[in-house]
C-alpha cells in the first residue's frame, strides 16, 4: 500500500532505495506524481510538506465556478513538466481563490459539503498543489499502514535476529552434549557453553507484548526447572545413601567420603532452589497472578539467581576435582563457571533486555514511534482499527460539558449520551488533562479557552473527552483506536497542570499526537495557575522518567509499560522521546 516512484528516484540520490532513508524520500517530477501528495512520501513526514516555508505561486486559476476535474496541467515545475492534480484534491466546483504574495490558498467545497484549503507548495524538485491533509481520514490510514508495516520490520529485525542466532547455538551445542561425548569427554563442556547463551538469546526474541508466549515460555521454563530438581534430587538421595553404606564414588571410582558429602549436598541445594523456580512459574502461568510483561521480568530475575546457583554448586564440585582431572577438562570447566557468572550477572541486570533490543533495533526516532503506534494498535490491522474508530469516534459540544462532570474522574456512562458521533476531521480538539490537577484551575482555563475559541469561529467547539466520548463499560475496546482518536482531531489542548507528567495516560496521549503526525502549533497549551514557573516545568520534563509514572489502574499502567517496552524500544527511548 506504499506509493512507489515509476522512474526509482528517491532518497538524496537517484537509485537509492526507500528501506535505508525511509523518511527522506523525494520524489522528481518524471514519477509525475506531485511531491506534496500524501503517498509519495513516508505519511508519518507528510508534515514537513504541509508545514513547508518555501510556498510560492504556481499558477491562478481565475474565473468562476469550474469542474475541478477537468482542470490538468495545474502543477508546474521548473523544467515546465507539469503532472495532473491529485484526484483526491479535487472537489466538485471552485469557490474562489486569493493571491496573498508567496502563499496562494484556494478555498473548495469537498463532496461533504465542508471547506477544506489547497496550498501550492515548493519542494526542492518542484511545485505542486498540496492540502494541508494531516486530518484526513486517508492521510490516519496511510500512516497507520506505515506504522505498522513499520513495527513488523522492527519485531524481525530483533526478534528474528536473536532467535534464529539463538536456536543455532542451543541446537550445535545440544548436539556437542548428546552425541560426541563417546568422542570426546570434554565436547560436553562446549556443548553446554554454546547452549547457555544460546537460550538466553532465544528468550530474547520474547517480547512483553506477546501475551501467550510468554505464558508458553513460563510453562516451558518451569518444566525444565522442575526436570533439573527431579534429576539432581534423585542424585542428592542416592549419595547420601552411598555416602552411609560407604560406597563413596567419583565417577566410577573410589573417592573421599567428604567429597561425596559436598557433592549431594550441592545436588540438594540446586535441586532445591530449581524446584522452588519450576513450582513458581508454574503458579503464575496456571493461575495468572501476573500479567503478561511483569511474569516475562520474573523469568528473567528467576533464571539469573539459578545461574548464580548453578555457577556456585558447578564451581565447588570442578575445585574438589582438580586433582583428578586433566588438564583440558579443568580448563573447560572453569570457561564454564566464569561464562554462568557472566551472564548471570547481565541478565539479572534491571535494563539488560532493553539494551539488548534497542541496540539491534536502534534505527533512530522515526522507527520507535511508528513501532510504537504498531504496538498501542494491538493485534488489528489498520483496516480494522479504522472501521473500529468510524464506530466509536464521538465528539461533545462544549455547551454540553458540565462543570460537575469534570470535577472527578469517576466513570459516568450516561455521560456518552451526550456525545454525538464524528469522523476524522471533525473534532476541533482532543483534551489531554490529569484528573489530579486542580478541578477548579482546569474548567477556568478551559473555559477562558472555549470563549477564545467561540469569539474567533462563531460556534461551540467540539471536543474528545474520554468521559463523554468513551463508552465506560467497554473502555479497554477503545484502546486500540486511540491514534485515530487523537490524529482525527484538530487540536490537541493540553493542559498543564502539577501532575500532567506524573500520569502516564497523559504523556502517551501527548507522545500519540506528535508520532501520529501533529504539529507543535496544534497543540494549545494551557498552563493552570500556581503551578511553578518555567523553569519548574522544564525541569520536570528534563527529568521525565515513564517508570515513575502513575495511572488510576494498575493494569493501565502495566499495559502502557507493554507497549513502551515492547513497541517504542523500552523506558529509556520513550523517555528520550518526549
Amino acid at each position: 500500500r506504499r506509493w512507489e516512484p515509476c522512474c526509482g528516484s528517491t532518497g538524496l540520490a537517484r537509485g537509492v532505495p526507500t528501506l535505508f532513508f525511509p523518511h527522506m524520500a523525494v520524489w522528481c517530477c518524471e514519477c509525475e506524481v506531485p511531491p506534496g501528495h500524501p503517498g509519495s512520501v513516508d505519511p508519518l513526514d507528510l508534515a514537513s510538506f504541509a508545514n513547508a516555508e518555501d510556498i510560492d505561486v504556481v499558477e491562478i486559476i481565475e474565473g468562476g465556478e469550474q469542474s475541478m476535474d477537468d482542470i490538468e496541467g495545474l502543477v508546474s515545475y521548473e523544467n515546465g513538466d507539469s503532472c495532473e492534480m491529485p484526484k483526491e484534491f479535487r472537489s466538485s466546483s471552485m469557490v474562489g481563490s486569493d493571491q496573498t504574495g508567496k502563499e496562494s490558498r484556494y478555498s473548495l467545497r469537498d463532496g461533504d459539503g465542508s471547506d477544506g484549503k489547497v496550498d501550492v507548495v515548493t519542494t526542492g524538485l518542484g511545485k505542486s498543489i498540496s492540502k494541508d491533509s494531516s486530518k484526513d481520514s486517508n492521510v490516519v490510514a496511510a500512516r497507520l499502514t506505515e506504522a505498522r508495516r513499520q513495527g513488523r520490520l522492527q519485531r524481525c529485525r530483533v526478534s528474528g535476529t536473536y532467535f534464529v542466532i539463538g536456536f543455532s547455538l542451543m541446537a550445535s551445542g545440544g548436539l556437542c552434549w548428546v552425541i560426541t561425548p563417546s568422542v570426546a569427554s570434554w565436547m560436553s563442556h562446549v556443548g553446554v557453553l554454546a547452549a547457555l547463551p544460546g537460550g538466553v538469546l532465544v528468550l530474547l526474541a520474547v517480547q512483553p507484548t506477546d501475551t501467550k508466549l510468554v505464558r508458553v515460555v513460563a510453562l516451558i521454563f518451569g518444566g525444565v526447572d522442575a526436570f533439573v530438581a527431579y534429576h539432581n534430587l534423585t542424585l542428592s538421595v542416592r549419595e547420601f545413601r552411598e555416602y552411609e553404606e560407604g560406597l563413596c564414588t567419583s565417577g566410577g571410582r573410589p573417592a573421599s567420603c567428604t567429597y561425596q558429602v559436598v557433592k549431594a549436598l550441592c545436588h540438594l541445594l540446586y535441586g532445591s532452589i530449581t524446584a522452588i523456580v519450576g513450582i513458581t512459574l508454574a503458579h503464575q502461568t496456571l493461575y495468572r497472578v501476573l500479567p503478561p510483561r511483569q511474569l516475562l521480568t520474573l523469568i528473567w530475575w528467576l533464571g539469573a539467581r539459578v545461574l548464580l546457583v548453578e555457577a556456585l554448586v558447578f564451581f565447588v564440585q570442578v575445585s574438589m576435582k582438580l586433582s583428578s582431572s586433566s588438564l583440558v577438562d579443568t580448563t573447560l570447566s572453569l570457561l564454564r563457571v566464569v561464562e554462568v557468572l557472566v551472564i548471570a550477572a547481565v541478565v539479572g541486570h534491571r535494563n539488560f533486555r532493553m539494551y539488548a533490543h534497542r541496540w539491534l533495533g536502534n534505527h533512530g526516532k522515526y522507527v520507535a514511534t511508528a513501532a510504537g503506534i504498531a504496538a498501542l494498535l494491538g493485534p488489528h490491522n489498520s483496516d480494522v482499527v479504522l472501521d473500529m474508530a468510524r464506530q466509536r469516534f464521538r465528539y461533545v459540544l462544549w455547551t454540553h460539558i458540565s462543570k460537575e462532570a469534570m470535577q472527578t474522574n469517576k466513570p459516568d456512562a450516561s455521560l456518552v449520551g451526550m456525545s454525538s458521533p464524528a469522523t476524522v476531521g471533525d473534532v476541533d480538539a482532543f483534551l489531554s488533562h490529569s484528573w489530579n490537577d486542580d478541578p477548579e484551575s482546569k474548567w477556568e482555563a478551559l473555559t477562558e479557552w472555549a470563549a477564545t475559541f467561540e469569539a474567533e469561529y462563531h460556534r461551540s467547539p467540539r471536543l474528545w473527552i474520554d468521559k463523554y466520548c468513551i463508552d465506560q463499560n467497554f473502555i479497554a475496546d477503545n484502546l486500540p483506536c486511540l491514534p485515530v482518536f487523537i490524529a482525527g482531531s484538530k487540536q490537541f489542548v493540553l493542559v498543564m497542570g502539577r501532575t500532567y507528567l506524573s500520569r502516564l495516560w497523559c504523556v502517551m496521549e501527548l507522545f500519540t499526537f506528535v508520532m501520529m503526525g501533529g504539529h507543535l502549533d496544534d497543540i494549545q497549551l494551557l498552563r493552570l495557575p500556581g503551578d511553578g514557573d518555567v523553569d519548574m516545568l522544564s525541569e520536570s520534563i528534563t527529568h521525565f522518567d515513564a517508570r515513575e509514572s502513575q495511572c488510576f489502574l494498575p493494569d493501565d499502567k502495566d499495559f502502557l509499560l507493554t507497549i513502551i517496552e515492547g513497541g517504542i524500544g523500552g523506558v529509556h527511548r520513550f523517555n528520550e522521546i518526549i
